[in-house]
């Protein structure tokens, strides 16, 4: 039983390097999940696409498969996307804030760094990894400043 205390944000990368084909969402990434990692689900709580839509993957009282050694007691969500290249779209910081806002409240959730991270974050020594890569990354203070006032304010 998953009882969420932090939230990990991760990113896509892309389907193929190759042609630096983009994941279509989370169908697309659950496949992957369970036939090449042998997975029971996809590894993620939610996926943000590109038009910032939100996509359900595994059920929230299910832990995440998404950073080993560090699935307990977390909520995974992955943003499309390549961000050691691209910039996230603005859709997609958008609804990061709004649904990590939405699980703050309803688990009570701490807005500071130790409780809303990366994937990167969890790396000995941190930032060992390129997920969810510098473009996102360096957005996450200012998200979560954001989740943090707007809490304060009773937004909803």
């Amino acid at each position: 039983m998953n009882e969420p205390k932090q939230i990990c944000i991760h990113k896509s990368g892309w389907k193929d390097w190759k042609t630096e084909t983009p994941w279509e969402g989370v169908d697309d990434i659950r496949k992957y999940h369970v036939n090449v990692h042998k997975w029971s689900d996809i590894g993620y709580h939610y996926v943000i696409l590109k038009d910032g839509t939100v996509q359900t993957g595994r059920p929230e009282e299910i832990q995440p498969a998404s950073a080993t050694g560090h699935n307990t007691d977390v909520i995974a969500i992955c943003v499309i996307g390549e961000f050691t290249r691209e910039e996230p779209t603005d859709e997609q910081i958008n609804t990061l804030k709004i649904l990590l806002l939405k699980i703050c409240k309803q688990y009570n959730i701490d807005t500071d760094m130790h409780h809303i991270f990366t994937h990167a974050d969890y790396r000995d020594p941190p930032g060992n990894r390129y997920c969810p890569g510098k473009f996102l990354h360096r957005r996450i203070p200012e998200i979560s400043n954001w989740v943090r006032e707007a809490i304060k304010k009773g937004i909803n």
